[in-house]
């Protein structure tokens, strides 16, 4: 029997494969699940590289605490220790004399102030750090705002304090300070009389 052209092409297509046609549906499935494999190798990669930031920053601070430097991100979250705790309180550099001193040196009376004839006391705390620091200065009681200022910012530019100190080490602690302003006596915190000096005995001094 002859064999044809006809009877080639139908042999033909008859062996071939049938083509494979993918449902719309299908298609976007494997479209998204390729993008969901995409986004948890890039959300892996994140994950990796953050834990190596935060591996190196503990080793960082490992380093800097292990050396004695200071971390006052770390001071600031420890809470300051209560006065009744203290067995030494914090202190100004000379004591009480010298904090005297500083205050008559470096506190005036706002010129605005004594204008409108306004008087009060004013209240600051602070936090001495370990280190004699003053931090976290804040308004316990406001008079008017030039007052206000004129006692923050002397209380800003003091020396470092001598720490208070609990269970044998230093610690962090709040610190309380008045500072009167008065119209017949000036600025100061606080105020002290003068002590008089002792007049001389009579018949103390000897004859010529």
């Amino acid at each position: 029997m002859k064999t044809t052209n006809s009877d080639l092409r139908e042999a033909l297509r008859r062996t071939r494969r049938p083509e494979i046609r993918l449902s719309d549906d299908f298609a976007d499935r494997l479209v998204h699940a390729a993008r969901r494999r995409r986004q948890s190798l890039v959300r892996r990669i994140a994950a990796v590289l953050i834990g190596l930031l935060l591996i190196s920053g503990l080793t960082y601070a490992t380093v800097r605490i292990g050396g004695g430097g200071r971390l006052p991100w770390l001071e600031q979250k420890e809470m300051p220790c209560p006065p009744s705790e203290l067995e030494v309180l914090p202190e100004f550099p000379g004591g009480t004399d010298a904090l005297m001193q500083y205050w008559m040196k470096h506190l005036h009376y706002p010129e605005s102030a004594l204008a409108d004839s306004i008087e009060g006391r004013v209240i600051v705390s602070f936090i001495v750090e370990k280190d004699g620091r003053l931090t976290g200065l804040r308004m316990e009681r406001s008079v008017r705002a030039d007052l206000d200022s004129a006692a923050l910012s002397v209380v800003r530019d003091m020396p470092r304090w001598m720490p208070g100190y609990s269970k044998g080490r230093a610690v962090r602690s709040k610190y309380v300070i008045p500072i009167c302003y008065r119209l017949d006596k000036g600025a100061g915190a606080p105020i002290r009389k003068p002590t008089p000096s002792p007049s001389p005995r009579k018949g103390s001094q000897r004859s010529k």
